[in-house]
C-alpha cells in the first residue's frame, strides 16, 4: 500500500513546537492577568458571585461543557489563538480576584494551579486547539482546508477526551476539599 506523503507544513515536529509555544504563552498570559489592578470591594463581590456559581457548574458535565465550548472556539481559524489569549488573561484576573478576596498571595495561587492534574490537561487541550487553528489558517491560505479538516476532527476528539479527563479530575478534587 502506498501512503501519500504528508505536505511539509504538516511536519509533526513543527506541530509540537506550536503546541509547546501556546502552552508557554498560556502560562505567561495567565500570569500577566494576575497582575491586573483590582478594587478590593469589587474583587470581594465578584468572588462571592463566583462561589455561588461554582455550586451549579462544579459537575463533570458543567466543567467539561464550559471547557469544551471554549476549546472549540480556539480551533477557529485565524481568531482561535486570540480568543485563547483572552480566556487565559481572564483566568489570571480570576486568580487575582480570589487572592484579593481571600488575602492570599497571588503568585502562590498562580503556582498552586500547576499542582493540579486538570490544569496540565486543560492547557494541553487548549494548546492543541490553538495550534490546530494555526494549521487550519495555513491550510485555508494554501487552499488545503479539506485535507486539514480531517485532522482537525481527530484533534477535536482528542481534546474532548482530554477535557473530559480534566473535568473528572477537577470534580474529584472539588469533592475532596
Amino acid at each position: 500500500m502506498i501512503v501519500p506523503q504528508q505536505p511539509s507544513w504538516f511536519d509533526l515536529k513543527r506541530r509540537w513546537v506550536w503546541i509547546v509555544a501556546f502552552f508557554g504563552a498560556a502560562v505567561i498570559i495567565i500570569y500577566v492577568g494576575t497582575l491586573a489592578p483590582l478594587n478590593p470591594a469589587d474583587a470581594r463581590t465578584t468572588y462571592n458571585e463566583l462561589q455561588n456559581e461554582t455550586k451549579y457548574i462544579a459537575t463533570v458535565q458543567g466543567i467539561f461543557g464550559n471547557n469544551f465550548f471554549h476549546s472549540l472556539i480556539m480551533f477557529t481559524p485565524f481568531i482561535g489563538p486570540l480568543y485563547g489569549a483572552l480566556i487565559f488573561f481572564n483566568t489570571g484576573i480570576v486568580i487575582a480576584i480570589i487572592a484579593s478576596a481571600t488575602n492570599a498571595n497571588t503568585a502562590s495561587l498562580f503556582f498552586l494551579l500547576f499542582l493540579f492534574p486538570h490544569t496540565w490537561l486543560e492547557f494541553l487541550a487548549y494548546s492543541l486547539a490553538m495550534s490546530q487553528s494555526v494549521f487550519l489558517s495555513i491550510a485555508i491560505v494554501r487552499g488545503r482546508f479539506r485535507q486539514e479538516l480531517v485532522r482537525t476532527c481527530v484533534i477535536i476528539a482528542v481534546c474532548a477526551l482530554i477535557l473530559l479527563l480534566a473535568a473528572l479530575a477537577e470534580v474529584i478534587l472539588i469533592a475532596a476539599r
